[in-house]
Protein backbone atom coordinates (compact mmCIF):
# COMPACT_ATOMS: atom_id res chain seq x y z
CA UNK A 1 0.00 0.00 0.00
CA UNK A 2 1.80 2.95 -1.28
CA UNK A 3 1.30 6.99 -0.77
CA UNK A 4 0.32 7.56 -4.33
CA UNK A 5 -2.89 5.57 -3.50
CA UNK A 6 -3.73 7.02 0.19
CA UNK A 7 -3.30 9.98 -1.90
CA UNK A 8 -5.93 9.04 -4.61
CA UNK A 9 -8.26 7.88 -1.79
CA UNK A 10 -8.42 11.19 0.02
CA UNK A 11 -8.98 13.19 -3.65
CA UNK A 12 -11.60 10.77 -4.16
CA UNK A 13 -13.01 11.24 -0.72
CA UNK A 14 -13.22 14.91 -0.43
CA UNK A 15 -14.66 14.75 -4.11
CA UNK A 16 -17.68 12.92 -2.45
CA UNK A 17 -18.64 15.45 -0.33
CA UNK A 18 -20.63 15.92 2.66
CA UNK A 19 -24.26 13.91 1.84
CA UNK A 20 -26.37 13.42 4.36
CA UNK A 21 -29.45 11.23 2.83
CA UNK A 22 -32.79 11.30 3.13
CA UNK A 23 -34.04 8.80 5.94
CA UNK A 24 -37.03 7.31 6.54
CA UNK A 25 -38.60 6.73 9.88
CA UNK A 26 -39.23 2.56 10.38
CA UNK A 27 -42.35 1.11 12.05
CA UNK A 28 -44.46 -2.02 11.57
CA UNK A 29 -48.37 -1.95 12.10
CA UNK A 30 -49.47 -4.21 14.92
CA UNK A 31 -50.88 -6.86 13.16
CA UNK A 32 -49.61 -9.11 10.17
CA UNK A 33 -50.75 -12.16 7.50
CA UNK A 34 -49.17 -15.23 7.12
CA UNK A 35 -48.54 -16.20 4.22
CA UNK A 36 -48.32 -12.66 3.36
CA UNK A 37 -48.80 -12.68 -0.29
CA UNK A 38 -52.32 -13.65 0.99
CA UNK A 39 -52.76 -10.73 2.69
CA UNK A 40 -55.01 -8.87 0.35
CA UNK A 41 -56.41 -12.26 -1.64
CA UNK A 42 -58.12 -15.36 -1.21
CA UNK A 43 -56.34 -18.37 -0.35
CA UNK A 44 -56.50 -21.81 -3.22
CA UNK A 45 -57.17 -24.05 -0.29
CA UNK A 46 -59.82 -24.52 2.33
CA UNK A 47 -59.27 -26.19 5.66
CA UNK A 48 -62.09 -27.41 8.01
CA UNK A 49 -64.98 -28.00 5.52
CA UNK A 50 -66.43 -31.24 7.96
CA UNK A 51 -66.76 -31.46 11.82
CA UNK A 52 -64.83 -33.96 13.12
CA UNK A 53 -64.77 -35.64 16.73
CA UNK A 54 -61.25 -34.81 17.50
CA UNK A 55 -59.41 -32.17 15.81
CA UNK A 56 -55.67 -30.90 16.11
CA UNK A 57 -53.11 -29.67 14.09
CA UNK A 58 -49.32 -28.46 14.71
CA UNK A 59 -47.99 -25.36 12.57
CA UNK A 60 -45.18 -23.63 11.76
CA UNK A 61 -45.47 -20.44 10.75
CA UNK A 62 -41.66 -19.30 9.17
CA UNK A 63 -40.05 -16.53 11.50
CA UNK A 64 -39.02 -14.52 8.53
CA UNK A 65 -42.56 -13.62 7.70
CA UNK A 66 -42.09 -11.61 11.59
CA UNK A 67 -40.97 -8.17 11.80
CA UNK A 68 -37.18 -8.47 13.01
CA UNK A 69 -37.38 -7.32 17.24
CA UNK A 70 -39.46 -9.71 19.48
CA UNK A 71 -43.09 -9.31 19.86
CA UNK A 72 -45.57 -10.31 22.33
CA UNK A 73 -48.45 -11.91 20.47
CA UNK A 74 -52.30 -11.08 21.72
CA UNK A 75 -54.51 -12.46 19.60
CA UNK A 76 -54.63 -15.39 16.16
CA UNK A 77 -57.41 -14.51 13.94
CA UNK A 78 -58.54 -17.11 10.97
CA UNK A 79 -60.83 -15.70 7.91
CA UNK A 80 -64.16 -17.79 5.94
CA UNK A 81 -63.79 -18.59 2.38
CA UNK A 82 -65.79 -15.72 0.48
CA UNK A 83 -68.60 -18.25 -0.87
CA UNK A 84 -68.96 -19.40 3.08
CA UNK A 85 -72.31 -18.57 4.29
CA UNK A 86 -72.82 -17.10 7.81
CA UNK A 87 -71.30 -19.06 10.58
CA UNK A 88 -70.57 -19.25 14.56
CA UNK A 89 -68.80 -22.16 15.20
CA UNK A 90 -68.17 -23.55 18.80
CA UNK A 91 -64.42 -24.76 20.01
CA UNK A 92 -65.64 -26.92 23.24
CA UNK A 93 -62.69 -26.98 25.46
CA UNK A 94 -60.22 -25.77 22.83
CA UNK A 95 -56.60 -25.52 23.72
CA UNK A 96 -53.96 -23.06 21.84
CA UNK A 97 -50.41 -23.41 22.69
CA UNK A 98 -47.97 -21.41 20.77
CA UNK A 99 -43.82 -22.39 21.12
CA UNK A 100 -40.62 -21.62 19.26
CA UNK A 101 -39.17 -24.66 16.93
CA UNK A 102 -35.94 -24.93 14.78
CA UNK A 103 -37.46 -28.44 13.71
CA UNK A 104 -39.45 -30.18 11.16
CA UNK A 105 -42.62 -31.31 11.97
CA UNK A 106 -43.34 -34.63 12.34
CA UNK A 107 -46.36 -36.73 12.21
CA UNK A 108 -45.85 -37.67 15.80
CA UNK A 109 -47.64 -34.73 18.19
CA UNK A 110 -45.32 -35.93 21.13
CA UNK A 111 -42.30 -35.27 18.94
CA UNK A 112 -43.08 -32.10 17.86
CA UNK A 113 -43.86 -30.43 21.32
CA UNK A 114 -40.68 -32.04 22.72
CA UNK A 115 -39.07 -30.43 20.10
CA UNK A 116 -40.42 -26.95 20.63
CA UNK A 117 -38.81 -24.64 23.54
CA UNK A 118 -41.14 -22.66 25.77
CA UNK A 119 -44.43 -24.13 24.75
CA UNK A 120 -47.11 -22.01 26.40
CA UNK A 121 -50.87 -22.35 26.86
CA UNK A 122 -52.22 -18.95 25.24
CA UNK A 123 -56.11 -19.93 25.24
CA UNK A 124 -57.90 -22.68 26.92
CA UNK A 125 -61.98 -22.95 27.14
CA UNK A 126 -64.66 -22.95 25.17
CA UNK A 127 -64.50 -20.96 21.79
CA UNK A 128 -67.53 -19.09 20.53
CA UNK A 129 -66.97 -17.26 17.06
CA UNK A 130 -68.86 -15.91 14.13
CA UNK A 131 -68.86 -14.60 10.83
CA UNK A 132 -71.24 -13.06 8.34
CA UNK A 133 -72.21 -14.73 5.24
CA UNK A 134 -70.96 -13.79 2.01
CA UNK A 135 -70.31 -9.65 1.55
CA UNK A 136 -69.33 -10.03 -1.76
CA UNK A 137 -65.42 -9.32 -0.98
CA UNK A 138 -62.71 -11.80 -1.48
CA UNK A 139 -61.05 -11.96 0.84
CA UNK A 140 -63.08 -12.08 4.14
CA UNK A 141 -61.83 -9.97 7.13
CA UNK A 142 -60.49 -12.02 9.65
CA UNK A 143 -63.35 -12.11 11.97
CA UNK A 144 -62.85 -15.97 13.63
CA UNK A 145 -60.65 -14.61 16.52
CA UNK A 146 -58.61 -16.10 19.43
CA UNK A 147 -57.68 -13.39 22.00
CA UNK A 148 -54.93 -15.09 24.03
CA UNK A 149 -55.67 -15.04 27.70
CA UNK A 150 -51.48 -15.63 28.14
CA UNK A 151 -50.10 -13.33 25.46
CA UNK A 152 -46.80 -15.00 24.26
CA UNK A 153 -43.17 -13.24 23.80
CA UNK A 154 -41.82 -14.53 20.64
CA UNK A 155 -38.55 -13.64 19.33
CA UNK A 156 -37.58 -14.39 15.12
CA UNK A 157 -33.80 -15.17 16.08
CA UNK A 158 -34.95 -18.01 17.69
CA UNK A 159 -36.99 -19.85 15.44
CA UNK A 160 -39.92 -20.32 13.58
CA UNK A 161 -43.60 -20.20 15.43
CA UNK A 162 -45.20 -23.04 16.34
CA UNK A 163 -48.87 -23.46 16.96
CA UNK A 164 -50.80 -26.34 18.24
CA UNK A 165 -54.48 -26.36 17.85
CA UNK A 166 -56.42 -28.49 20.26
CA UNK A 167 -59.90 -29.23 19.51
CA UNK A 168 -60.92 -32.71 21.23
CA UNK A 169 -64.68 -32.63 20.44
CA UNK A 170 -66.45 -31.55 17.29
CA UNK A 171 -67.39 -28.34 16.31
CA UNK A 172 -70.73 -27.06 15.97
CA UNK A 173 -70.32 -26.42 12.37
CA UNK A 174 -67.41 -26.94 9.75
CA UNK A 175 -65.63 -23.69 9.88
CA UNK A 176 -64.70 -23.58 6.67
CA UNK A 177 -61.24 -21.15 6.89
CA UNK A 178 -59.36 -19.59 4.17
CA UNK A 179 -55.91 -22.10 3.30
CA UNK A 180 -52.72 -21.83 1.55
CA UNK A 181 -50.71 -24.58 0.24
CA UNK A 182 -48.35 -26.01 3.35
CA UNK A 183 -45.38 -27.27 1.84
CA UNK A 184 -44.81 -29.21 5.24
CA UNK A 185 -45.52 -26.71 7.86
CA UNK A 186 -48.70 -28.79 8.74
CA UNK A 187 -49.14 -31.98 10.74
CA UNK A 188 -53.04 -32.57 11.22
CA UNK A 189 -54.61 -34.88 13.28
CA UNK A 190 -57.91 -36.41 12.75
CA UNK A 191 -59.63 -38.61 15.43
CA UNK A 192 -56.25 -39.82 16.45
CA UNK A 193 -54.78 -40.17 13.01
CA UNK A 194 -51.83 -37.92 12.13
CA UNK A 195 -50.74 -37.44 8.80
CA UNK A 196 -48.77 -34.45 7.18
CA UNK A 197 -51.55 -31.83 5.49
CA UNK A 198 -51.01 -30.07 2.49
CA UNK A 199 -53.06 -26.57 3.68
CA UNK A 200 -52.81 -24.57 6.46
CA UNK A 201 -54.73 -21.84 7.65
CA UNK A 202 -54.07 -18.27 6.41
CA UNK A 203 -53.66 -16.77 9.96
CA UNK A 204 -53.57 -12.93 11.17
CA UNK A 205 -51.13 -12.32 14.14
CA UNK A 206 -52.15 -9.27 16.32
CA UNK A 207 -48.93 -8.39 18.69
CA UNK A 208 -47.21 -5.53 20.15
CA UNK A 209 -43.57 -5.13 19.58
CA UNK A 210 -40.66 -5.37 21.90
CA UNK A 211 -37.52 -3.59 22.02
CA UNK A 212 -36.14 -1.57 19.71
CA UNK A 213 -36.28 -2.34 15.73
CA UNK A 214 -32.87 -3.89 14.84
CA UNK A 215 -32.73 -5.92 17.73
CA UNK A 216 -31.92 -9.02 15.84
CA UNK A 217 -29.89 -10.91 19.32
CA UNK A 218 -33.03 -9.53 21.53
CA UNK A 219 -30.65 -8.11 24.20
CA UNK A 220 -32.75 -4.84 24.14
CA UNK A 221 -29.91 -2.77 22.60
CA UNK A 222 -28.55 -1.33 19.14
CA UNK A 223 -24.87 -2.98 18.83
CA UNK A 224 -21.99 -4.43 16.39
CA UNK A 225 -23.82 -7.65 16.63
CA UNK A 226 -27.34 -6.20 15.21
CA UNK A 227 -25.52 -4.08 12.53
CA UNK A 228 -23.10 -7.50 11.31
CA UNK A 229 -26.05 -9.29 11.71
CA UNK A 230 -27.68 -7.67 9.13
CA UNK A 231 -24.35 -7.33 6.75
CA UNK A 232 -24.79 -10.84 6.88
CA UNK A 233 -27.80 -11.34 5.93
CA UNK A 234 -27.12 -8.71 2.76
CA UNK A 235 -24.09 -11.00 2.05
CA UNK A 236 -25.47 -14.00 2.11
CA UNK A 237 -25.29 -16.39 -1.02
CA UNK A 238 -28.97 -17.57 -0.78
CA UNK A 239 -30.28 -13.99 0.33
CA UNK A 240 -34.00 -13.32 0.54
CA UNK A 241 -33.96 -9.37 -0.98
CA UNK A 242 -37.92 -9.66 0.21
CA UNK A 243 -37.26 -10.89 3.86
CA UNK A 244 -39.81 -9.05 6.19
CA UNK A 245 -37.25 -9.69 9.51
CA UNK A 246 -34.54 -7.15 8.11
CA UNK A 247 -36.77 -5.07 5.55
CA UNK A 248 -36.02 -2.10 8.25
CA UNK A 249 -37.73 0.53 6.47
CA UNK A 250 -40.43 -1.50 4.99
CA UNK A 251 -40.17 -0.71 1.98
CA UNK A 252 -40.74 -5.06 1.06
CA UNK A 253 -36.90 -4.98 -0.19
CA UNK A 254 -34.22 -5.81 1.83
CA UNK A 255 -30.46 -3.81 0.61
CA UNK A 256 -28.39 -1.07 1.71
CA UNK A 257 -30.96 1.24 2.23
CA UNK A 258 -31.72 -0.86 5.73
CA UNK A 259 -28.18 -0.48 6.70
CA UNK A 260 -28.35 3.07 6.33
CA UNK A 261 -31.93 2.91 8.58
CA UNK A 262 -30.01 0.99 10.66
CA UNK A 263 -27.05 3.35 11.38
CA UNK A 264 -28.55 6.72 10.82
CA UNK A 265 -32.81 6.40 12.15
CA UNK A 266 -32.24 3.88 14.68
CA UNK A 267 -29.01 3.70 16.29
CA UNK A 268 -28.51 7.53 14.94
CA UNK A 269 -25.09 7.65 14.89
CA UNK A 270 -22.29 7.94 11.79
CA UNK A 271 -20.88 6.15 9.34
CA UNK A 272 -17.39 5.41 10.99
CA UNK A 273 -18.97 5.13 14.40
CA UNK A 274 -16.69 1.88 14.98
CA UNK A 275 -17.05 1.32 18.69
CA UNK A 276 -20.93 2.88 18.66
CA UNK A 277 -20.59 5.55 21.10
CA UNK A 278 -22.49 7.99 18.74
CA UNK A 279 -19.45 9.88 17.63
CA UNK A 280 -17.38 9.31 14.70
CA UNK A 281 -13.50 10.31 15.59
CA UNK A 282 -9.98 9.62 15.55
CA UNK A 283 -10.76 7.36 18.44
CA UNK A 284 -12.78 4.97 15.83
CA UNK A 285 -10.00 5.25 13.49
CA UNK A 286 -7.24 3.71 15.32
CA UNK A 287 -9.57 1.26 16.63
CA UNK A 288 -10.39 0.03 13.23
CA UNK A 289 -6.77 0.33 11.84
CA UNK A 290 -5.28 -1.26 15.22
CA UNK A 291 -7.34 -4.28 14.02
CA UNK A 292 -4.79 -5.15 11.36
CA UNK A 293 -7.82 -5.40 8.83
CA UNK A 294 -7.04 -2.67 6.19
CA UNK A 295 -6.57 -4.35 2.87
CA UNK A 296 -5.61 -7.41 4.19
CA UNK A 297 -5.66 -10.52 2.01
CA UNK A 298 -8.84 -12.04 4.01
CA UNK A 299 -12.17 -11.69 2.06
CA UNK A 300 -14.89 -10.69 4.22
CA UNK A 301 -13.37 -10.84 7.42
CA UNK A 302 -14.18 -7.50 8.62
CA UNK A 303 -17.30 -6.52 11.30
CA UNK A 304 -18.62 -3.33 11.79
CA UNK A 305 -16.11 -2.79 14.69
CA UNK A 306 -13.49 -3.45 12.44
CA UNK A 307 -14.37 -1.17 9.95
CA UNK A 308 -16.88 -2.60 7.57
CA UNK A 309 -19.00 0.34 6.85
CA UNK A 310 -20.40 -0.35 3.96
CA UNK A 311 -21.64 -3.72 4.33
CA UNK A 312 -19.14 -5.51 2.02
CA UNK A 313 -17.35 -7.77 4.90
CA UNK A 314 -13.89 -6.03 4.42
CA UNK A 315 -12.58 -2.73 5.48
CA UNK A 316 -11.10 -0.88 2.85
CA UNK A 317 -10.58 2.73 0.84
CA UNK A 318 -14.55 2.20 0.11
CA UNK A 319 -15.48 2.42 3.66
CA UNK A 320 -13.36 5.59 4.43
CA UNK A 321 -14.90 6.89 1.86
CA UNK A 322 -18.23 6.19 3.06
CA UNK A 323 -17.36 7.39 6.64
CA UNK A 324 -16.20 10.77 5.75
CA UNK A 325 -18.57 11.56 2.74
CA UNK A 326 -21.22 10.85 5.78
CA UNK A 327 -19.95 14.25 7.12
CA UNK A 328 -19.58 13.48 10.97
CA UNK A 329 -15.95 13.40 11.87
CA UNK A 330 -15.31 15.29 15.23
CA UNK A 331 -18.97 16.63 14.85
CA UNK A 332 -19.97 14.81 18.13
CA UNK A 333 -22.64 13.01 18.49
CA UNK A 334 -25.16 13.00 15.29
CA UNK A 335 -28.52 14.07 17.34
CA UNK A 336 -27.04 17.55 18.07
CA UNK A 337 -26.09 18.21 14.58
CA UNK A 338 -28.32 20.33 12.60
CA UNK A 339 -26.90 20.46 9.41
CA UNK A 340 -24.67 18.36 7.43
CA UNK A 341 -20.97 19.63 8.30
CA UNK A 342 -17.85 20.24 5.47
CA UNK A 343 -15.02 18.07 5.90
CA UNK A 344 -12.04 19.81 7.85
CA UNK A 345 -8.51 19.82 7.15
CA UNK A 346 -8.71 17.45 10.79
CA UNK A 347 -9.58 14.33 8.30
CA UNK A 348 -7.10 14.48 6.29
CA UNK A 349 -4.24 15.37 8.70
CA UNK A 350 -5.27 12.78 11.43
CA UNK A 351 -5.97 10.08 8.14
CA UNK A 352 -3.23 10.54 6.63
CA UNK A 353 -1.01 10.31 10.12
CA UNK A 354 -2.62 6.68 10.44
CA UNK A 355 -2.30 5.63 6.47
CA UNK A 356 1.63 6.79 6.85
CA UNK A 357 2.31 5.27 9.80
CA UNK A 358 0.53 1.94 8.91
CA UNK A 359 1.98 2.11 5.38
CA UNK A 360 5.56 2.31 6.56
CA UNK A 361 4.92 -0.63 9.12
CA UNK A 362 4.42 -2.80 6.01
CA UNK A 363 7.55 -1.46 4.37
CA UNK A 364 9.76 -1.79 7.28
CA UNK A 365 7.71 -5.24 7.46
CA UNK A 366 7.94 -6.43 3.72
CA UNK A 367 11.65 -5.21 3.73
CA UNK A 368 12.69 -7.72 6.63
CA UNK A 369 10.61 -10.68 5.06
CA UNK A 370 13.37 -9.46 1.81
CA UNK A 371 16.46 -9.43 3.58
Amino acid sequence: MGYHRFGQFFQAAFAFGAVLAASCVSSYADSIVIPSEFTNKQGPSTLGTVSPGNFRFHIVYDAQEFPPQRVQITQLAVRPKAIAQAAAPLYPDLTVSLATTTEQLLPNLDANLQAANDVTVVFQGDLETSSDGPTGASPRPFDFTIPLSTPFTYHPSEGNLFVDFDAPFAFSEPPQWDAAPAGGRVILSINGVAQVDSRYPIMQFEFTPIGPLGDFDGNNALDAVDIDTLTAELLAPQHDHSRPSFDLNGDKVVDQQDHQVWIKDLRYTWFGDANLDGEFNSTDLIVTFGAGEYEDDIPGNSGWAEGDWNADGDFDTSDLIVAFADGGYEQGVRAAIQAVPEPSCAVLAVTSLLALSITRGRVRCQHRVAV
